[in-house]
């Protein structure tokens, strides 16, 4: 197995930026959209700061970090080449979300949605407290924008 295809199946830690509020056009981001992956822990710039929620993970793919941001597209189709060969049309910008709400009451509870929605605030609680959100044990929250399912169910009260 090629070193490039083993880290793509090794399960690791990573860091997501959840956008923090919807963008004004229907189509464009919406709150809680994952937006990025990068591996943790990650130097991120003003800009990301100021208008993503950054969230840890744990015990997650690339492959899996790379669905995450993936768009939707009609059907529910996942597969690339079903998506050209049918021409399917874009549906959302992103399958998945974290709502802001399911991290409130899933992790933190005194997250102040408000203050993660102001721009000219630097506000990143989970990161600030050392919160992650570990997949193989209590499993993170994604909502699947096409079957209004979860991708991961939580296994243990939190």
């Amino acid at each position: 197995m090629k070193l490039e295809e083993l880290g793509k199946k090794i399960k690791r830690r990573w860091e997501i930026a959840i956008a923090a509020c919807d963008e004004p056009e229907s189509w464009r981001k919406k709150e809680g959209d994952v937006i990025a992956f990068r591996p943790a822990p990650w130097k991120w710039g003003k800009k990301e700061l100021d208008q993503y929620l950054i969230v840890t993970v744990d015990s997650m793919t690339r492959n899996e970090m790379v669905q995450l941001c993936g768009p939707l597209y009609e059907d529910g189709e996942t597969d690339e080449d079903v998506i050209m060969d049918r021409n399917l049309k874009r549906k959302a910008k992103r399958r998945y979300r974290l709502p802001l709400n399911i991290i409130k009451n899933g992790w933190l509870p005194e997250l102040d949605t408000q203050k993660v929605r102001d721009r000219s605030l630097v506000y990143q609680p989970l990161k600030e407290k050392g919160i992650v959100i570990d997949t193989a044990e209590e499993v993170a929250v994604f909502l699947d924008r096409h079957t209004q399912t979860y991708k991961y169910k939580q296994k243990k009260a939190v």
